[in-house]
């Protein structure tokens, strides 16, 4: 899906990974992360790059960005780490009306037999890491009456099904990470629990 042109933020600042891809679509960046490490790092590696125009270290739930900041707004495998509601309703915030919402998150209710899925929770659980899931189907509910538009929806089964893009586009019973794109066309606005 292409982005509008002009800003994206970046929370998670996932500067490795997806930097790049904003540059080529001619995107000016502005990266967030919690963690003071990680903005280091990126500062480290994009600090003198034009296309980057700032690196923050804050919480997705309270970005210091004024309203209607950003075209773009990308949450790529960080959003199970946030207070969901708090964050989505910022992520809006600070989306232009008509900007873009790309969000990635894990399902809550996802196969039983999902050895992988099992593995990574216990292994967030012992390491004492947030580790939210998503009621994806009321989220998006909520974005709905929200008023704002769902313009994709990209659900993939079983873990690792993400990174070997092995994904549905309709909505199935079970299912483990969700790709949702929003475009922003009401004032944001608090959203009740949905994680």
């Amino acid at each position: 899906h292409p982005m509008h042109c002009g800003s994206v933020l970046d929370v998670g600042c996932a500067w490795g990974r997806m930097f790049p891809v904003f540059k080529k679509f001619g995107q000016k960046i502005t990266g967030i992360d919690i963690s003071g490490a990680m903005i280091k790092e990126a500062r480290k590696h994009f600090g003198k790059d034009g296309a980057v125009k700032e690196l923050y270290e804050c919480e997705a739930e309270k970005l210091p960005f004024p309203e209607g900041k950003f075209d773009n707004v990308a949450c790529l495998a960080v959003f199970d780490a946030t207070y969901q509601n708090l964050a989505l309703a910022e992520f809006l915030r600070v989306l232009r009306m008509g900007g873009l919402l790309y969000l990635t998150g894990k399902n809550d209710c996802y196969h039983q037999d999902d050895e992988l899925a099992i593995q990574a929770e216990e292994g967030a659980r012992r390491k004492n890491h947030p580790n939210y899931f998503t009621d994806t189907n009321f989220m998006l509910r909520l974005l709905k009456e929200q008023g704002q538009r769902i313009a994709a929806t990209y659900f993939f089964p079983r873990r690792g099904d993400f990174g070997q893009l092995q994904v549905v586009t309709k909505m199935p019973k079970e299912f483990y990470e969700y790709l949702v794109i929003v475009e922003k066309k009401a004032p944001a606005a608090a959203f009740s629990s949905f994680s």
